[in-house]
Order: C-alpha cells, then structure tokens, then sequence
C-alpha cells in the first residue's frame, strides 16, 4: 500500500517512475506495474534502470511537491475526491 501512495505522489513530478520493492524472505525483487500490481523482475532490469537514468539534483526537495495537489476537501473539489485521488492525513486514517 505504500509504495501505491508513493506512486500517486511522486506522479504529480510529470516524470516517468518505476517503484520496486524487494522481499528478503523469498530473495525477489518485484516492479509495481501500471495496474498497482507487483510483477517479478530481475535485478538486472533494476540495475539497467538505474545506470540509464538522468539525475537531477535539487537543495529542497519539498519544493518540488504541492501539499494542495494531495489533500483534497470532498467539498471543493467533488471529482478528484469521488475518483481517490487524494491522501488522508493521518488524523483521517485513524477514524477509518
């Protein structure tokens, strides 16, 4: 569940991301796809990836992210609300 909200918030950057997560237990390593599913891939792709990408380099990371494009009242903004496309605070989380 977290690296899906991840996903959703590194989204708003405009860049294309891949999100993996690795699991020690079973010695794998796996890429969240278009569809929030997890798909086994090799460290290989990883690596690949990785060697390929094209760094940027920032002094303040927070400016790059607009709290207002994540918190989103149901009262203002009907639509990204109805569609989940918003996060909750953890104040929200927990009365759920």
């Amino acid at each position: 569940m977290q690296l899906v909200k991840n996903k959703y918030y590194l989204s708003s950057l405009g860049k294309e991301t891949k999100l993996f997560t690795y699991v020690a237990e079973e010695n794998r390593l796996y890429l969240l796809n278009d569809d929030e599913l997890f798909q086994p891939t090799d460290f290989s792709t990883l690596e690949l990836l990785l060697v390929s990408q094209k760094l940027e380099h920032h002094t303040n990371i927070d400016e790059l992210f607009d709290p207002s494009e994540f918190l989103v009242s149901p009262f203002n903004d009907c639509d990204r609300f109805i569609s989940g496309s918003y996060f909750l605070t953890k104040q929200q989380e927990q009365s759920f």
